[in-house]
């Protein structure tokens, strides 16, 4: 076969293309990898958050920064460091935009820890319902959680969707919103769940109360005086030397209900070893 002098050139351009895509792979980018719809990393959950605060500043995360409770980060356990998602509270409605940053929450039933800031812009105030999904910014909302400032605002989300979101987190049949176009309104259809057992039932415990003595509520441990003094003015308490380190906690209470409702509360707030201890 003969080649003349254009064909020769349209081979050279196609080989030099197929090899720079084959070497340089995709192009750079200034943020984290995400994901979209098709993405086989797609990621969209229901389940509880919680949040972490001013007890918490300075401390380093998992992604090697310093924690600041005003910017606009979240612990989850999973998911890449660095990528982005929209948390939604099924109470509210209301969404914000946040970065992974950290690697928690470890406390059982759990989905994800908020900083303080993120958690006040959709009214987490303790162990709330949410729904986290993983989205892919643009660069203008990258830009401005980079700098500790929230991304643009979200919509609230529908009650519809809310009612079908909380009814995934109950395990319920569930109403899936499926958008027709921009222009339409969105069709409900009713689903059944793939699984749905019933959650067992488990007898609320009665705590057994002493005949004497004053109830407090442990709540952590940590090393240094700073962090736990920080975290009692936070909490209400009082932070005191324990060998050779910082005891948190909260009380004295009248009675064992009351220790325990304070411990359910700590719990709420992320602080999952919280124990009633007594003293005569």
């Amino acid at each position: 076969m003969r080649w003349n002098n254009r064909a020769l050139a349209v081979a050279a351009a196609l080989c030099a293309s197929a090899g720079a895509t084959a070497q340089d792979g995709p192009p750079p980018s200034d943020g984290p990898s995400a994901t979209s719809d098709r993405s086989p990393d797609r990621y969209d959950e229901v389940g509880y958050a919680t949040w972490y605060g001013p007890e918490y500043a300075g401390s380093r995360t998992a992604s090697g920064a310093p924690f600041d409770p005003k910017a606009f980060t979240a612990a989850h356990r999973s998911l890449p460091m660095g990528s982005y998602v929209e948390v939604t509270a099924l109470d509210t409605g209301r969404t914000v935009l946040v970065q992974i940053t950290d690697r928690g929450p470890f406390t059982p039933g759990l989905l994800i820890d908020l900083s303080q800031a993120a958690a006040q812009a959709i009214g987490v105030k303790s162990r709330a319902a949410v729904r986290v999904r993983r989205v892919v910014p643009d660069p203008a909302d990258r830009n401005a959680l980079k700098n500790g400032q929230p991304a643009s605002p979200r919509l609230d989300t529908p009650p519809a969707l809310l009612a079908g979101l909380r009814a995934k987190l109950n395990g319920e049949p569930t109403l899936v919103v499926t958008p027709v176009d921009t222009t339409t309104v969105p069709s409900v259809v009713l689903r059944p769940p793939r699984s749905a057992p019933r959650a067992p039932v488990v007898p609320e415990a009665t705590p057994v109360v002493p005949a004497k003595g004053s109830y407090y509520v442990q709540v952590a441990t940590l090393s240094s005086r700073d962090r736990a003094a920080a975290l009692a003015k936070a909490l209400g308490g009082s932070a005191g030397p324990f060998k050779s380190l910082w005891r948190v906690r909260t009380g004295p209470f009248a009675d064992a209900k009351s220790a325990a409702q304070a411990r359910d509360a700590a719990a709420a707030r992320g602080y999952g070893d919280a124990r009633v201890v007594r003293e005569d």
